[in-house]
C-alpha cells in the first residue's frame, strides 16, 4: 500500500484518485483509493469509487465488499445501494440484488437506473410482469434512454404482447435509427404481431446495417421458413452459423429444416450440437428425441422426448416415476392417474399403455379430453375414465400418457397392445348402419384436412403441410361403386357444403369421437389426412390409409407403407414437399384394384 503524504487532505488526496481513475490509471487509482479508506474508513465515497473500479474490471467479488463497506458507512446513499445490485447481479445472487435496487428506490423513487436494474433482475428470475412494471417505470422516468426501451420492448415479447413491443422498438428506433439490434428485435415482434412484410423489411435492413450479426439472419430463415420457402430459410441459418457458430438456437433451427427435408441424420447432428452447446436447450432435445423416434431409435428417442417437460412443473415429485419400470417390476396396489397431453389423436395412440399398468397390477385412471371419455370406456382392462374437468380421485402415482412408453423403456418392440383395442357402442354402430344402408358400393370415409390452429404458429405450420382441400379427391369420387361419407370436422368441414362431388355428410349430428367410431365401424376403408382420425380407424382396426406429409409425423418411421402401431394402416407418403398428387393417384390405383364390394 502506498504511504499517503501526512499533510494532504483527505479531499486533495481523493480528488487526485478520481483523475487516475478517469485517465484509465487504475492501478495507480485503486492503491490511492485503498490507502485512502484506511485513513478515512467513515467516508463513503471512497469504497464506492474503488467498488466501480473493481465492478470494470470485473473483480465482482470484491466489489461487493466495497460497496458493502460504502453502504454501512452511509445507509442513505442510493447510489451505493444500485450499484451493489449490480455487483450482485454479476455474480448471479438476482435476488439479493433486487433487494438492493429496492432500497435504492426507496431511496431516491426517481432513480430510473435502478428501476431498471430491479426490472433485469425479475427478467433474470423469470418474472416478467414484475420486470415489465419495473421498466415501465424506468421508461416514464427517463423516456429517451434507448436501453431501457429495448428491455421494455422485449418484456412485452415474452408477454405475448406484441403490437406493444413493436411499438417500443419503434421508440427506441427513432432514438437510434441504424441500430441493427432493434431492427432483429422489431422484425421478431412484428412477425409474431401479424406484419409479415415489415418484419422482412427490418430483419433485411438489419443485415444490411451489420453484416457480422447473426441474429437478424437467424430470425429471418425462421421467418421464410413459415412461408415455405425452406432454400432461403436454409442459407439464412447456414449464412447465421458461419458469423455465430456457437449459437445453439441457430444449428437447432438448421435441424428443423433438415427434418422438414427428410435428412434425418443431419437434423440429429444439429439438434446435437445444439445441446453440446446448450445442454439444457429443451426445445432441441424434445426435437432430437421426435428424430430418433422416427428412425426407431426408440431408447434414445423416449429419453429425450421426456425434456418437453422440462420447464413445466406438472407434478410434485413425491407423485412422479421417478425413473423406468424394471423388467417385472409389480406396481400392485398402486392407483396410477394417467393423464393426457397434447392432441386427441396423441391420446387415443398412447391410451394403450393403461393396460401395460393394468398388467403391472396397478389401479389405472384415465383422465382424458371430454370428447374421448365415452369411446374410451371401450378400452379393455377395467380402467376408470375421468375427464379433465372432473375432480381427480386419490391416486399414489401421476404419468403423462406420452410417457409412458419411456417408463416402460419400450425399446425395439414398442408396440403394448394388438389393434382393435377401442370399440364402438353396439347400439350407436347399429344406428349408423341403418343410416348408411342406401348408399351404393365400397363405402368410404374422407377426412382431408387437420385443424389449422392458427393461436399456435408451430402447429399451423405443420398443418398447412400435413392438409388437403376436398376438390383434391374428385378422381376418387370418379370411380364406379364407390359412396365417399365426411368425417371431417372442425373448420375445414364448410368445404363439404359446396362439395364438386356426392359426398353423404352428417357430421354435424357427431358430437363426440363415441359418435365418430360408431360411424366408422360401418365404413369399408377409411382414406385421412394424417389426423386423430388415422387413430381413431387404428384403434378400431378399420382399414385406414393416410396421407402423409413429406416430412411425416415420428411415429411412421422414415419410410414403407406400413406401421407396427396400426397393422390396418397403409401410409401414402408424399415424395416431396408439396406434392399430392403422386400419393392419391397411388390411393386411385389401390382402389381400383380392389375387389368389389
Amino acid at each position: 500500500m502506498i504511504r499517503l503524504p501526512p499533510n494532504a487532505s483527505i479531499e486533495a488526496l481523493f480528488a487526485q484518485a478520481v483523475a487516475l481513475h478517469a485517465a484509465g490509471e487504475t492501478s495507480g487509482a485503486e492503491q490511492l483509493y485503498r490507502a485512502l479508506m484506511a485513513r478515512a474508513p467513515g467516508q463513503a465515497a471512497i469504497p464506492l469509487n474503488l467498488g466501480s473500479l473493481l465492478q470494470a474490471q470485473g473483480r465482482h467479488k470484491e466489489a461487493v465488499a466495497c460497496f458493502r463497506k460504502a453502504v454501512a458507512t452511509k445507509p442513505g446513499m442510493a447510489e451505493a445501494h444500485n450499484n451493489l445490485g449490480v455487483a450482485l447481479q454479476s455474480l448471479g445472487r438476482e435476488a439479493e440484488a433486487a433487494k438492493s435496487f429496492r432500497r435504492a428506490i426507496a431511496l431516491t423513487p426517481g432513480m430510473a437506473e435502478a428501476h431498471r436494474n430491479l426490472g433485469i433482475a425479475h427478467s433474470r428470475q423469470g418474472q416478467p410482469d414484475e420486470a415489465l412494471a419495473s421498466f415501465q417505470k424506468a421508461a416514464a422516468l427517463r423516456p429517451g434512454h434507448v436501453d431501457t426501451l429495448i428491455e421494455l420492448g422485449r418484456t412485452l415479447h415474452e408477454l405475448r404482447r406484441y403490437p406493444e413491443a413493436v411499438e417500443i422498438y419503434g421508440r427506441a428506433l427513432a432514438l437510434k435509427p441504424d441500430a441493427a439490434h432493434i431492427l432483429n428485435d422489431l422484425g421478431a415482434a412484428q412477425d409474431l404481431a401479424g406484419d409479415k412484410a415489415g418484419a422482412m423489411a427490418s430483419l433485411r435492413r438489419a443485415i444490411a446495417l451489420d453484416d457480422s450479426s447473426a441474429n437478424p439472419r437467424n430470425n429471418l430463415g425462421k421467418l421464410l421458413e413459415a412461408e415455405g420457402d425452406l432454400d432461403g430459410a436454409e442459407e439464412m441459418f447456414r449464412a447465421a452459423l458461419e458469423r455465430a457458430p456457437g449459437l445453439a438456437e441457430v444449428h437447432g433451427n438448421l435441424g428443423n429444416i433438415c427434418m422438414e427435408r427428410r435428412r434425418i441424420d443431419e437434423g440429429i447432428a444439429h439438434y446435437r450440437a445444439a445441446i453440446a452447446l446448450k445442454a439444457d436447450f429443451f426445445e432441441a432435445h424434445v426435437s432430437l428425441g421426435m428424430a430418433l423416434l422416427t428412425q426407431g431409435q426408440y431408447a434414445e428417442g423416449w429419453a429425450e422426448w421426456e425434456w418437453r417437460w422440462y420447464r413445466r412443473a406438472w407434478l410434485t415429485p413425491s407423485l412422479r416415476f421417478q425413473r423406468p419400470l424394471a423388467e417385472g417390476e409389480r406396481l400392485d396396489g398402486k392407483r396410477v392417474l394417467l393423464f393426457a397431453e397434447q392432441g386427441f389423436g396423441d391420446v387415443l395412440h398412447f391410451c394403450r399403455y393403461a393396460l401395460l399398468l393394468r398388467e403391472r397390477g396397478a389401479q389405472v385412471i384415465l383422465k382424458v379430453y371430454p370428447a374421448l371419455v365415452r369411446l374410451l370406456r371401450s378400452l379393455p382392462g377395467g380402467c376408470s375414465i375421468i375427464a379433465e374437468d372432473d375432480p381427480e380421485p386419490p391416486h399414489d402415482l401421476r404419468l403423462p400418457m406420452m410417457s409412458a412408453p419411456f417408463v416402460f423403456q419400450s425399446g425395439e418392440a414398442p408396440i403394448p397392445a394388438p389393434c382393435p383395442y377401442l370399440a364402438p357402442q353396439a347400439e350407436e354402430a347399429a344406428g349408423w348402419a341403418r343410416r348408411l344402408a342406401a348408399l351404393p358400393g365400397r363405402k368410404v370415409g374422407l377426412v382431408w384436412a387437420g385443424d389449422p390452429r392458427p393461436h399456435d404458429p408451430g402447429a399451423h405450420l405443420v398443418d398447412r403441410r400435413r392438409s388437403l382441400r376436398l376438390r383434391q379427391f374428385a378422381a376418387l369420387a370418379a370411380l364406379p361403386g364407390l359412396s365417399l361419407v365426411s368425417l371431417q370436422k372442425g373448420a375445414p368441414a364448410a368445404q363439404a357444403a359446396a362439395s364438386p362431388f356426392p359426398l353423404f355428410d352428417a357430421m354435424a349430428e357427431v358430437g363426440d369421437f363415441a359418435d365418430t367410431a360408431a360411424l366408422v365401424a360401418n365404413l369399408d376403408l377409411v382414406i385421412t389426412a394424417d389426423t386423430s382420425m388415422a387413430h381413431v380407424a387404428g384403434a378400431l382396426g378399420k382399414p385406414v390409409w393416410v396421407l402423409s406429409r413429406f416430412d411425416g409425423c415420428w411415429r411412421w418411421g422414415e419410410q414403407g407403407p406400413a406401421t407396427p402401431w396400426y397393422p390396418s394402416m397403409r401410409l401414402y407418403r408424399q415424395p416431396r414437399p408439396g406434392d399430392w398428387d403422386e400419393p392419391l393417384r397411388r390411393i386411385l390405383a389401390d382402389l381400383q384394384a380392389l375387389p368389389p364390394a
